[in-house]
């Protein structure tokens, strides 16, 4: 085996094809991590002229020295003691040569698997974790910012299956966003301030941080095609014209039924038909009014909701969204997830990842009840793991820090 520097193609050939690649894996998380004033470059291992390992280093500068961090890799066999150890031996040397007292690897595995009321299915990836610390690492009991995330299996899936597999509330919600006929669109990148917007307001309404409008700016710069910032919008008059229609057809069934019931005044099914349809009557011209004052107050077109997705081979991931306050009615989130996994399904993208939720199974965790909806398991991250590439000048950054008051 042999450790050697990596271009960018031979980096991608194989993460692109490796079922562990994920996007913070990727050449276009290089260059949005150089936008953001980190270095990045790939190294791995080359076997018999094959590529087995890889990984997407990145670095900054902290006291006295720099950190390296590896976010979800290296990518990577980890149940291969060999590969493993050989890897993060090179990696420590590579880390050492380049001025780095710290090496941080975060992989892109799991340790847990959950059902919906937090039961665990599965403990997961055993073999691994007894690799890293055999091979050096140790195990920071520091969780990464995303620590848990929710995950659907799309295999085998088509678009009538799609569906069938979402649970009750997700085939209401979708059916809804139908009815309504909402419109879906992608974001051009003058639009992003207006996106930040309203993740900020989101952020600020369930107590998250969000990222800077110079984060998906540069997002949409390095990821291209494989970014999407998607909205849901409800033309209004569309809307009416739709509720109008129906309501004309409610209004025959009605006619018809009064008809009847004046020649079979106590024909009890007719009776409870006609108020049925009445009481749909009545909420469709609701919608109609209501959708005439909205006009007023904010014109023909109003946005209900959006999503930044990140597209790989390997899976569509969810990263951040927003919901318009004052229109969650109509349901904006459930048309825009289910655009996403009917567009995985499409070009066979066996996995969707909503990333992350709190791990909370009590009922509390709003985001996860909204994920569930589709139907997928919990999980957790394996976590992270450190190699000390300087030991006294990590020390001694420690000691100063703590005497200075500072967190870097």
């Amino acid at each position: 085996m042999k450790f050697i520097e990596l271009t960018q193609k031979e980096f991608m050939d194989f993460e692109q094809s490796h079922p562990l690649g994920m996007f913070m894996q990727t050449s276009y998380q290089h260059d949005l991590v150089e936008k953001r004033q980190w270095q990045s470059s790939y190294v791995g291992i080359i076997d018999h002229d094959q590529i087995v390992a890889g990984a997407l280093l990145n670095s900054t500068n902290i006291f006295l020295g720099k950190l390296f961090e590896i976010s979800g890799g290296p990518v990577m066999d980890f149940s291969d003691g060999k590969v493993v150890s050989f890897f993060l031996s090179e990696l420590k040397k590579y880390v050492r040569a380049n001025g780095g007292i710290l090496l941080k690897i975060i992989p892109n595995l799991h340790s847990k698997k959950f059902d919906d009321e937090g039961n665990i299915l599965a403990n997961l990836n055993q073999q691994a974790h007894e690799n890293l610390v055999s091979a050096g690492a140790v195990y920071d009991n520091h969780q990464p910012i995303v620590s848990y995330e929710f995950i659907k299996d799309l295999t085998g899936l088509d678009e009538d299956k799609l569906i069938a597999s979402y649970n009750k509330d997700g085939k209401y919600y979708l059916n809804k966003t139908r009815e309504f006929g909402i419109h879906y669109r992608e974001l051009t990148y003058e639009e992003l301030p207006m996106f930040k917007k309203y993740t900020q307001l989101t952020a600020d309404r369930i107590g998250f941080k969000d990222k800077e409008l110079a984060y998906y700016q540069e997002a949409f710069d390095a990821y291209g095609e494989h970014v999407k910032f998607l909205v849901a919008e409800l033309n209004l008059n569309d809307f009416q014209e739709k509720q109008q229609v129906v309501m004309d057809s409610l209004q025959v069934d009605i006619n018809n039924l009064e008809k009847d019931l004046l020649e079979k005044p106590n024909h009890k099914k007719k009776k409870k038909q006609l108020k049925e349809f009445q009481a749909q009557y009545q909420q469709h011209q609701k919608r109609v009014n209501e959708a005439k004052d909205l006009i007023t107050q904010n014109g023909e077109s109003i946005l209900l909701a959006g999503a930044m997705f990140i597209i790989q081979p390997q899976e569509v991931t969810y990263l951040f969204s927003f919901t318009n306050e004052m229109f969650k009615k109509f349901y904006g989130p459930y048309g825009i997830q289910h655009l996403m996994m009917s567009y995985a399904v499409t070009h066979q993208i066996p996995r969707y990842n909503f990333y992350g939720v709190k791990g909370v199974f009590d009922g509390s965790d709003g985001v996860l009840k909204f994920k569930q909806s589709f139907n997928g398991y919990t999980y957790k991250y394996l976590g992270i793991y450190t190699i000390v590439a300087k030991p006294f000048k990590y020390q001694l950054s420690s000691v100063l820090k703590k005497l200075l008051g500072r967190t870097e």
